[in-house]
């Protein structure tokens, strides 16, 4: 199967527009998103209580927030989170972003849970 970049359908998520290439299709158990992030957006944080994320940074640069510690990232990057973690992406105020990002969890809606209040990069240092 391949699905063109024209034929993402982007929708809104907190601080992002994200897109499943494979909606409706059987993706043998694994969930994927192409993740918009513009520059300088406000985050919060979520967490995936079922299973680890892999993130991959195809475009930009900003940084990767988790459980309050930041840590630059940049195009080309690659980030493992832990399941259960509090994290975020969150794009410099002069650079968007964007992400592929992929979960061996079948139903990313049952694997995601959205986290009240924004992340302050300058307090959590880099």
């Amino acid at each position: 199967m391949v699905v063109s970049s024209s034929e993402l359908d982007f929708r809104p998520l907190p601080g992002r527009t994200a897109a499943n290439p494979f909606a409706g299709h059987d993706a043998g158990g694994l969930s994927m998103r192409v993740v918009h992030l513009d520059a300088g957006a406000a985050r919060s944080p979520h967490r995936h209580r079922h299973s680890h994320e892999a993130i991959y940074v195809v475009e930009g640069r900003g940084h990767f927030w988790e459980d309050g510690r930041a840590r630059r990232v940049s195009e080309g990057d690659c980030v493992l989170v832990a399941p259960g973690v509090p994290h975020a992406t969150v794009p410099d105020r002069d650079s968007g972003m964007k992400l592929v990002c992929f979960w061996p969890h079948p139903d990313l809606t049952s694997n995601i849970e959205e986290i009240a209040g924004q992340i302050d990069i300058d307090r959590a240092g880099s």
